[in-house]
């Protein structure tokens, strides 16, 4: 009908021309790389025919190297054994700009197995098109030892599309993809890499489908992306691990529900999440170590009625100066150093009735300037240096008869610890002056001993000070004053 394509010189360019009709569609079967100019004529679709062969073999490109046309709406890629891949208008300024990465979904059928498990990859400028070709492609990243660092650094991208059937978002997959601000996991993926999107600095949602099969989420694999305010996990998650430093400075992320099939969180998981106000964690996670250090808006800790968790570790908690109010479940062992140092806001630590506490780390609590009180379990063997240090705070505490070891300066610049109960022998025995005991006594006015075991043990420091008894529940204690 008078349209035809003629080569532009020595150039790869043909120019279609017809001046006088208006083509509503164009079939290109010619070598590549095209680039197509319009003269007087409105395309409003473009379909690529590929040599399957080519495309087996991970050798294709795609023809197009450019399409100047304001009015095409869609494009399409077919080969033969494939079903078509369309891109449409909703998608095709992004396309056009190269802000769109699609990761396509097509399996092959009646082709022969291919070794190599390598995405093929279809351009137009920065836009990338990845299609499985005859063999299915499971993992973007890195693959089998082999690094394929999909988006990595590349600012123009800004919406990825993950199809179904990819299992694996490797190492680095969207790394420092600074204008991407979207993302959907297919709910077929089981794993994220280690810092597979960290530096996405405009991520802003991260949905994980409502039947989501991940189960880890990699180190560092969201670090730094401050611009991200939510992350749904969907309602039967399947996730176990959140790695290391994985959230690590999502100083925008407000809210995050860690799904109870979690059973472990990283260091540094949600460090320096300045924007979270609330925290839920598992029933079934049994430790977590500095996983939410410098949250310093976070408001509340719910650990659940029937909480494993048996150790917090070194500064889950440090530096978290909006927080108020703690209750330790009753399984937790140990306490480590610096958990809760710098929070300056907390006023109430509960250990429960049946608390197993042995060891309070050394720095655990220290510069905690609103607590005013704290009961000790009986369970707890050793307080550890520094343990309450700079607690301007607080008034009064009970050392039990547990307590075997108080580290150096455990109550140093404790300036308003007046009352001091002492359950044991042990740290009767010991406390025979202001800066023994950690400083216990350092600022003590008052100190209170039950009365069987002043009369058992020497300690010449309280015993040479003025001193009443009274009554605590059928206990009588020995009041010295100091």
């Amino acid at each position: 009908g008078g349209y035809y394509l003629q080569r532009n010189g020595q150039e790869e360019e043909f120019i279609l021309y017809n001046p006088s009709q208006t083509i509503s569609s164009l079939q290109d079967t010619t070598d590549f790389p095209i680039q197509i100019r319009l003269k007087d004529v409105s395309i409003t679709s473009f379909t690529q025919s590929i040599d399957a062969e080519d495309l087996a073999n991970g050798l294709l490109a795609m023809p197009v190297y450019q399409v100047m046309c304001g009015s095409l709406t869609s494009i399409t890629i077919s080969a033969s054994g494939y079903d078509p891949i369309t891109i449409n208008a909703d998608n095709f300024q992004e396309v056009m700009s190269g802000n769109l990465l699609v990761i396509l979904d097509q399996a092959a059928t009646g082709q022969t197995e291919f070794e190599q498990l390598l995405p093929m990859s279809v351009t137009f400028g920065d836009f990338v098109v990845f299609s499985r070709g005859v063999t299915p492609v499971t993992s973007i990243g890195e693959e089998y030892g082999m690094e394929m660092y999909v988006g990595i650094s590349n600012n123009a991208i800004k919406t990825v599309i993950i199809p179904d059937g990819i299992l694996q978002l490797g190492t680095e997959a969207f790394s420092r993809c600074s204008s991407l601000t979207t993302i959907t996991i297919p709910e077929t993926v089981t794993s994220i890499g280690d810092y597979a999107f960290q530096w996405c600095s405009s991520l802003q949602t991260v949905d994980f489908g409502t039947n989501s099969s991940l189960q880890t989420i990699g180190s560092s694999a969201f670090f730094c992306c401050t611009s991200l305010q939510t992350v749904d996990f969907g309602t039967n998650s399947s996730l176990q691990t959140i790695g290391s430093n994985a959230f690590d400075t999502c100083t925008s992320l407000t809210t995050i529900t860690i799904p109870e099939t979690v059973t472990s969180i990283g260091d540094g998981a949600f460090s320096g999440c300045t924007s979270l106000t609330t925290i839920t964690i598992p029933e079934i996670v049994t430790s977590i170590g500095s996983a939410f250090s410098g949250c310093r808006n976070l408001q509340s800790v719910d650990f659940g009625t029937n909480s494993s968790l048996q150790t917090i570790g070194s500064n889950a908690f440090q530096g978290c100066s909006s927080l108020t109010t703690i209750t330790i479940p009753e399984e937790v062992t140990s306490i480590g150093s610096f958990a809760f140092s710098g929070c300056t806001s907390l006023q109430t630590v509960d250990f429960g009735t049946n608390s197993q506490l042995q060891t309070i780390g050394d720095y655990a609590f220290s510069d905690c300037s609103s607590l005013t009180t704290i009961t000790i379990p009986e369970t707890v063997i050793t307080i550890e240096g520094s343990a309450f240090y700079g607690c301007t705070s607080l008034t009064t505490i009970t050392i039990p008869d547990s307590v075997e070891t108080i580290g150096s300066q455990a109550f140093l610049n404790c300036t308003s610890l007046t009352t001091v109960v002492i359950e044991g022998q042990y740290i009767y025995n010991n406390a025979t002056s202001t800066s023994e005991c950690g400083y216990l006594l350092q600022y003590a006015q008052t100190v209170k001993v039950p009365t069987s075991i002043v009369s058992t043990y020497d300690n010449s420091f309280l015993e040479g000070l003025s001193s009443t008894t009274e009554m605590i529940g059928d206990v009588e204690y020995t009041v010295f004053t100091i």
